[in-house]
């Protein structure tokens, strides 16, 4: 009796493992930064499997189909500022996968990449000198997929949390 129980436990182990591709990407945030009117960003995607894998970059059209979200939580009173330099928002078609907008990423591969955010388009505005938790989300998971890759990322993701403190520049 004990056996089954382990086997079966074992068993639903393995069908967890393979119906979430959580683990087998990295979303490291690396760095957030004030520049005049700006905040830049630094995050990397890594790889964590034993094969290539097909690894959407998100890019700006993306916030606007709330594929790609970019959180700024203020310390002081945990309101949400949400970065939306849109004026509308897209609908979700499918996204094909292709060589324009993946990376192709080897076992423990990495893809650095930077942007470029206007403090402007921040909802509700950031306050002067408050501190925030900043945090990247991307979702893929109800996305519809179509893809010329065998091996693709199709899961929703998580980065690190990194502190910003939001100084008047002049």
């Amino acid at each position: 009796m004990k056996k089954v129980l382990i086997i079966i436990g074992l068993l639903f182990l393995f069908i967890l493992k393979i119906e979430s591709q959580e683990n087998l990407l990295s979303f490291n945030f690396l760095y957030v930064r004030s520049i005049k009117n700006e905040i830049k960003i630094k995050f990397e995607l890594c790889n964590q499997s034993d094969k290539d894998m097909a690894v959407y970059v998100p890019n700006y059209l993306d916030i606007c189909r709330n594929i790609f979200t970019i959180k700024f939580i203020s310390s002081k009173d945990s309101t949400i500022h949400i970065y939306f330099p849109c004026n509308w928002i897209a609908d979700l078609k499918p996204i094909k996968l292709n060589y324009k907008n993946c990376v192709i990423l080897p076992p423990m591969g990495k893809k650095v990449i930077s942007i470029k955010l206007l403090k402007k388009n921040f909802s509700p505005y950031l306050k002067v000198n408050n501190l925030y938790r900043v945090l990247l989300e991307i979702r893929l998971k109800e996305v519809d997929i179509e893809s010329v890759f065998k091996n693709y990322f199709h899961d929703d993701i998580v980065s690190n949390c990194l502190i910003y403190k939001n100084i008047s520049v002049r």
